[in-house]
């Protein structure tokens, strides 16, 4: 083992052959692993799973999980799920710690196994129970969004705790964003200010944005759109579209930045470009308006379509106020009632109002080729 810790590997693929050959279990085990890896010889995964076996036979549960690993990969055996999950489980009735947070993941994904959620978070619960972080974490989140009876925002906040505390980063967050969730006042935006800066400083990017948001908005901490700007365009930088969305908005509007459209736009084209339907539809604004950049109907139709596209019910009233009066696109009164009536379904006011009018202006024909753009629409985007 010691040659083994030096990275003298192939003195100790000669010592732990040696032993495997004489049905050490744990030398069967490591020889495994250095066929799989190449350590001290060449990977052979058949070989591996040859080594695997030996040592399940003696019940190894290390060997039992690494087996396993390799049924689910298909590597250096025939791909078998179920069979992976056989000896996963195996590992983990011995409460081998790695198969134990695996298996949860594999009931929660149905891999190899039927999807159970109960089954998962009773794995995930017995590694935690061990102080496995990840385990705690998964945990946190599953009881946290878990729909009905599976939900408990107790026990959530516990295992988050246990893993923050211990520097897990997306646990920092998680607890961060529960207290925000469930806040009974300002102590508790507080303690969520204090996490999400916890997990801010690693880098991690949602806390980076909740933090500024918390900041913007003067909860849990002193309001202050410098230093909301400051967290958005951390979280920005690293692509997040709410963040770049937010950033671009305050330059647009002098709020904790100087007044600067080109950075406006650029940080909220980039946002819209990763489909974030509010930025489409800013940009659409400002290019039918021209608020600091060039007015541009061509474009501003591009981006409300867009966001139209994905249900976003003030641009489908923009666009199809366009098509009404040919703006940016050709005229097409049927494909402005098709607009129109989909805001309208969303509680437009302003679009319900256009409907109607519509509806009566459009000759019968017209307004049965409308209504089936209509239907189409709905019945492609269910």
């Amino acid at each position: 083992m010691k040659a083994y810790m030096l990275g003298q590997y192939e003195v100790a693929f000669d010592l732990f052959h040696e032993e495997a050959t004489q049905g050490n279990r744990l030398a069967q085990t490591l020889l495994g692993d250095m066929y799989r890896k190449g350590l001290g010889t060449s990977k052979n995964a058949q070989a591996a799973s040859q080594w695997y076996r030996r040592a399940v036979e003696q019940g190894e549960p290390e060997a039992q999980y690494n087996l396993g690993l390799m049924y689910l990969r298909g590597e250096g055996v025939t791909s078998n799920k179920r069979q992976g999950a056989f000896w996963i489980e195996k590992a983990a009735r011995q409460q081998y710690l790695p198969a134990l947070y695996a298996l949860g993941w594999m009931y929660v994904n149905g891999h190899g196994v039927m999807k159970n959620l109960p089954q998962a978070l009773e794995w995930f619960r017995q590694a935690a129970e061990r102080g496995e972080l990840e385990a705690q974490y998964s945990l946190g989140w599953i009881l946290a969004q878990a729909e009905g009876s599976l939900r408990d925002r107790t026990a959530a906040q516990y295992w988050w705790e246990q893993a923050a505390t211990n520097g897990h980063v997306g646990a920092q967050y998680g607890l961060g964003w529960l207290l925000q969730q469930t806040s009974t006042g300002p102590s508790d935006y507080q303690a969520a200010a204090q996490w999400f800066l916890r997990a801010a400083e690693h880098d991690n990017v949602h806390a980076q944005y909740s933090l500024g948001w918390l900041y913007a908005k003067g909860l849990g901490v002193d309001q202050d759109a410098k230093e909301a700007a400051k967290w958005f365009y951390l979280a920005a930088k690293h692509g997040l579209a709410q963040a770049q969305y937010d950033l671009g908005m305050m330059y647009a509007r002098e709020n904790g930045v100087p007044l600067d459209h080109e950075q406006a736009r650029h940080w909220v084209t980039q946002a819209a470009q990763q489909g974030f339907t509010d930025a489409q539809y800013q940009l659409g604004a400002w290019y039918q308006t021209g608020q600091g950049v060039e007015g541009d109907s061509h474009r501003a139709a591009y981006w409300f379509r867009l966001a139209a596209e994905q249900g976003h019910p003030e641009s489908q009233f923009h666009l199809a106020m366009m098509y009404r009066h040919a703006e940016g696109v050709e005229y097409d009164i049927v494909e402005a009632y098709k607009w129109a009536a989909l805001a309208s379904a969303q509680g437009h006011q302003q679009a319900q109002h256009m409907e109607r009018e519509l509806a009566l202006s459009l000759s019968p024909s017209a307004l049965a080729r409308a209504q089936q753009r209509l239907h189409d629409w709905i019945a492609a985007h269910r």
